[in-house]
C-alpha cells in the first residue's frame, strides 16, 4: 500500500506537466572506481550530451521559426500595401483617362458651340441685310440652335470637371497607398 502512495503523486506531477526531481550522484562518489570500470558510462554519458544537444537545439527553433514568421508576415504585409498601390494607380489611371475623354468632348462641344454662334451671327447679319438665302429662313432658329450648343459646350464642361475631381482624388488615394507601401518596404 506503500509504495502506491508516491506513485500517485509522480503520476500527477508528470500529469501536470511539470518535472520531477531528479536523483543525482556526485562524480566524486566514482573516484575510487577504476577508470577501466568508469569506461561502461561514457555511452550513457555521450547519450545525455547527444540530449542536451538536441535539446538546446528544440529550444531554439521556436524562436527562429517565430523569426521567420515575423519577417513572412513583413513580408506579407509588403506586399499587401504594394497591391493596394497598385490597385489605387489603376484607379487613378482609369480616372485620367475618363477626365481626358471628358476633355476632348468638351472641346468638341467648344468648336459645336463657337460654330453655332458665328452661323448665328450670320444669320443676324443676313437677317439685318434683308437677304433671305432660302423660303423658310429665320435668324431665331439660328439663335435657338446656338443656345442648344452652348448649353452641350456647359454640360460636357461639368461632366469634365466632375472627371476631373475623381482624378483628383484617385491621386491622393494612390499617394497614400503608395506611401504606404514605401513604408512597408522600408521597415
Amino acid at each position: 500500500m506503500r509504495r502506491m502512495l508516491w506513485i500517485v503523486p509522480l503520476a500527477l506531477g508528470l500529469a501536470c506537466g511539470s518535472k520531477p526531481s531528479m536523483m543525482v550522484l556526485e562524480d566524486k562518489v566514482f573516484d575510487l572506481v577504476p577508470a577501466e570500470d568508469r569506461a561502461v558510462l561514457d555511452a550513457p554519458r555521450n547519450a545525455v550530451k547527444g540530449a542536451e544537444q538536441r535539446r538546446d537545439e528544440a529550444v531554439k527553433a521556436p524562436s527562429k521559426s517565430g523569426e521567420d514568421l515575423s519577417k513572412a508576415k513583413k513580408e506579407k504585409d509588403r506586399a499587401e500595401k504594394a497591391a493596394e498601390a497598385a490597385r489605387a494607380k489603376l484607379d487613378l489611371l482609369q480616372a485620367s483617362v475618363d477626365w481626358l475623354k471628358a476633355e476632348a468632348e468638351a472641346s468638341e462641344r467648344e468648336v459645336d458651340a463657337a460654330k453655332a454662334k458665328y452661323q448665328w451671327e450670320r444669320a443676324r447679319l443676313a437677317e439685318a441685310k434683308g437677304l433671305k438665302p432660302y423660303e423658310k429662313f429665320d435668324a431665331k432658329k439660328f439663335e435657338s440652335q446656338s443656345l442648344d450648343y452652348q448649353k452641350a459646350f456647359v454640360n460636357a464642361q461639368i461632366a469634365s470637371r466632375k472627371k476631373k475631381d475623381a482624378m483628383d482624388d484617385a491621386m491622393k488615394r494612390y499617394e497614400k497607398a503608395q506611401k504606404a507601401a514605401d513604408k512597408a518596404k522600408d521597415d
